[in-house]
């Protein structure tokens, strides 16, 4: 079912604030701080020794001792906040389907505490003294995962790590999955623990308080906060059906760029603004029906001079008398959560009439003495409309917008919906060269080209800079000293960016680049500048943090700075989904360009191939073979690791044709599944994989025999190949040729779909199959039409491209010729 308007039936939270919606809610309209002395954390040598950390917290009171081995605090939290949202919605699982029952969480740390301890286990003791078990609850997505395994959801599944804007962003991400009728329910929102690698960066950023936080007035500094808040959300008419009590509509969302510093916002506010104003469209709410604004409020100088700004350039002369507040006074900043968490406050205030206070707040050291900041108290206030802002490291920007359920209120159109998206540049950066060229010669010679991505000179690459083309290198960057700045993962994004552009022939003006979108993907992310930022503190202490590595620690800084370098400044997003982030943000990318809220997209997936990530997959038993990648053989015995920057360039197809661009391929249709099987696994039977399958080609309008090709996403390991040759055979396409790119390029991680996805345009260009190398004896029990050999070629209308996540998440892509 499709639908434009999406309610809030349900609210979990928990916060220093209080272990339940209600508590939450009791504490911050009672103007009750959470700010207290940190117990969790040896906080002697930082800056700050407040936090707000959740107190007198039982994890036994929730889970058994069996899944506390499975679950960091990150996971915990997600958990109980999403089952007392369930229960509050009233959601029966036994006559839901749940493959239209997903979940999306934002998150900036993930289960970045079992990181921590695994880090600091291989530096003291060793590597083979290092537990492998916390490497189960260290992915960032493995928070939703867990969320998806303990409520057994098995529809769309996806994290956004957008650093503070992520909660936001996810729960405008669920929105449009049940707008494009792929779910009935979504369960949405955010999480972060506390974890020595935020507070040492803060601290050694200088932007950490000393004591509790004041916000638009002393603004000396932020307090860091943790905890979780979900939403269940789902499509008006099926709250109705089942009779759901609404406590609130989500009428919009918008997201945008700074493209201005990789931490400070613009002083302008201009980003900010763009954010609100794009919500505020899709909401159709004029500036003046806006009731209250839950701010960013970080009470940082940076933050509370620029977010007034910011506002005034949206609400004008009746941003006065407009309430606004911030519930960090009251409960931290709890990075990926906030969003997540303020929206909940929005909710509870529509749905009770009170608007939070923001505490500490002193009239006289206030730089806006004409604004409302609700100081001090709560009052009563009728909330029709609310507005919560969330801004982020890498200048990232989202608004999120909910108001009072009203049975006649008339949406804006949600844009075309159905109108195609063409891919019109490719950009690749690794072990196969500079360019995609490169990639596809080693495709179709069969050439194995794993590991690290070697040098490479970007200086043929160009970086538009006002009117003027300068090269893109060291000495002729924008700015020097932010290439310097860069972290090898966010130099190969950037790189493989601009030569996707090139290739389309693609160089956005001023205004195209205000809505030019750019969609980051990454599976491990800067995992070697974590790493080294661990390291020292580890080894030398909290005072030893380096303040030029923690911007580079969040997973968004790449899309960060590529919108720094293009000047693009459209909606920006970063999935962090393991390995189907590359198919999922070609998806959200897709959706945003059908919906007509950007006029062309820019999707790039990095990961890297480092020391530490070697480490980590060495601890798991199986995961990686010294020989050669055998995918889909009987004696497989594991998988080799490579290192990607993929970039896409997607447009409208009316739009691509009037430029007479040259059209590589069409996204026609996609899938997204999940299984319930294995925290950390998948379930080797393939049916919740068959369903992704299916489920692409049934939106792409054909069957199995019309598919010519399928670029796999078997590795080596023999529980994932045995998976997707049962998915494939279930799903009717066991006499579509497969090849398995990995067997060349090595597990790229969340880029593993965008390399399969660059074999499917080759196929889908030139009729090359990329074939799976080293293949000598096929699974004897699931026959697939294996191809083995380079070489082979044939007529191909229709792709397949799969891709999987350990933690049983699939997306299947089909592509069309052009």
């Amino acid at each position: 079912m499709k639908s434009s308007r999406v309610v809030v039936t349900g609210v979990g939270v928990v916060c220093a604030g209080g272990l339940s919606r209600e508590e939450f809610w009791s504490s911050v309209t009672a103007g009750k701080s959470g700010i207290k002395p940190l117990e969790s954390i040896d906080a002697g040598q930082l800056r700050t020794r407040v936090a707000g950390e959740i107190k007198h917290y039982r994890p036994e009171d929730y889970f058994t001792r069996r899944q506390l081995r499975r679950l960091d605090r990150a996971g915990q939290y997600a958990v109980i906040a999403a089952r007392e949202a369930v229960i509050q919605a009233g959601l029966d699982f036994e006559r839901l389907d749940p493959f239209r029952a997903g979940v999306i969480l934002g998150t900036s740390l993930g289960g970045m505490q079992s990181g921590d301890r695994f880090h600091r286990q291989w530096l003291t003791r060793g590597l083979r003294r290092a537990r492998p078990g916390l490497l189960l609850s260290y992915p960032i997505h493995a928070p939703c995962d867990a969320v998806a395994h303990h409520l057994g959801l098995k529809g769309p599944r996806s994290v956004v790590s957008t650093a503070c804007a992520a909660g936001a962003n996810a729960l405008g991400l669920a929105r449009d999955l049940i707008v494009s009728g792929r779910a009935d329910v979504m369960l949405a929102g955010g999480v972060d623990p506390l974890c020595l690698l935020s507070f040492c960066g803060f601290s050694v950023l200088q932007a950490a308080c000393p004591g509790p936080c004041a916000p638009y007035s002393r603004s000396d500094g932020l307090n860091l906060g943790e905890g979780a808040a979900v939403l269940v959300m789902e499509p008006l008419e099926k709250a109705l059906e089942r009779g759901a009590a609404i406590l609130a509509e989500f009428l919009g969302y918008g997201l945008s760029a700074d493209a201005y510093h990789p931490t400070a916002p613009d002083p302008g506010g201009q980003g900010a603004a763009a954010a609100m104003v794009r919500a505020l469209r899709m909401a159709g709410v004029a500036p003046e029906e806006v009731s209250y604004i839950n701010g960013h409020g970080t009470g940082t100088p940076a933050n509370d001079l620029a977010e007034p700004k910011a506002m005034r350039l949206v609400f004008g002369e009746r941003l006065p008398a407009i309430p606004i507040s911030s519930t960090k006074s009251m409960i931290g900043h709890t990075l990926g959560a906030a969003g997540a968490v303020e929206a909940a406050a929005c909710v509870l205030a529509v749905e009770r009439g009170v608007v939070p206070p923001t505490i500490n707040f002193q009239p006289e050291k206030c730089a806006n003495t004409d604004l409302d900041f609700v100081p001090n108290r709560s009052r009563p206030h009728r909330v029709e409309v609310a507005l919560s802002n969330s801004f982020a490291f890498g200048g990232n920007n989202a608004c999120v917008i909910v108001g009072e359920y009203r049975p006649g209120r008339k949406l804006p159109p949600c844009g075309g919906g159905e109108d195609a998206v063409v891919i019109t540049g490719l950009g690749a950066v690794g072990a196969a060269g500079q360019g995609v060229e490169s990639w596809w010669r080693s495709f179709t010679a069969g050439r194995p080209c794993w590991g690290e991505v070697r040098s490479f000179d970007p200086s043929p690459y160009r970086c538009r800079h006002g009117a003027e083309m300068i090269p893109l290198s060291p000495r002729g960057y924008t700015s020097p000293e932010t290439w310097r700045r860069m972290d090898a993962l966010s130099r190969q994004a950037l790189v493989a960016a601009r030569q996707a552009l090139d290739h389309a022939g693609l160089y956005p003006g001023r205004e195209e680049a205000r809505e030019a979108a750019v969609i980051f993907a990454t599976g491990s992310g800067p995992l070697e500048t974590v790493e080294a930022f661990n390291r020292s503190i580890i080894l030398k202490g909290p005072a030893a943090a380096n303040p030029r590595l923690f911007p580079n620690t969040v997973m968004n800084a790449a899309a960060g700075y590529i919108c720094l370098a293009m000047g693009f400044r459209g909606p920006t997003s970063t999935i962090a989904a393991g390995g189907v982030s590359g198919s999922t943000a070609l998806i959200y990318a897709a959706e945003m360009l059908r919906r007509g809220r950007a006029g062309m997209a820019l999707v790039v997936c990095a990961d890297e191939f480092n020391e530490a990530l070697l480490a980590g997959h060495d601890c798991l038993p199986g995961l990686l073979t010294g020989e050669k990648v055998r995918p889909f053989d009987r004696r497989s015995s594991g998988t080799l690791l490579g290192a990607a920057g993929i970039a896409f360039v997607l447009e409208r197809e009316d739009g691509a044709r009037e430029r007479r661009a040259k059209i590589y391929a069409r996204l026609a249709g996609y899938g997204m599944a999940g299984d319930t099987c294995k925290p950390g696994g998948l379930d080797p039977r393939g049916g919740e994989w068959a369903r992704a399958v299916g489920e692409a080609l049934r939106d792409a309008g054909i069957g199995p025999e019309q598919a010519g090709y399928c670029a796999a996403a078997a590795c080596g390991v023999g529980a994932v190949d045995r998976a997707e040759a049962a998915a494939l055979v279930a799903a009717g396409c066991g006499s579509v040729p497969v090849g398995a790119p990995k067997s060349i390029t090595g597990d790229c991680m969340g880029s593993s779909g965008a390399v399969n996805v660059l074999a499917a345009v080759l196929a889908l260009t030139g009729g090359a199959l990329t074939p799976t190398v080293n293949l000598e004896e096929p699974l004897p029990d699931l026959p697939l039409n294996h191809v083995r050999v380079p070489g082979v070629k044939s007529e191909v209308r229709y792709a397949l491209v799969n891709s999987f996540a350990y933690g049983g998440n699939y997306v299947t892509l089909v592509l069309a010729g052009a």
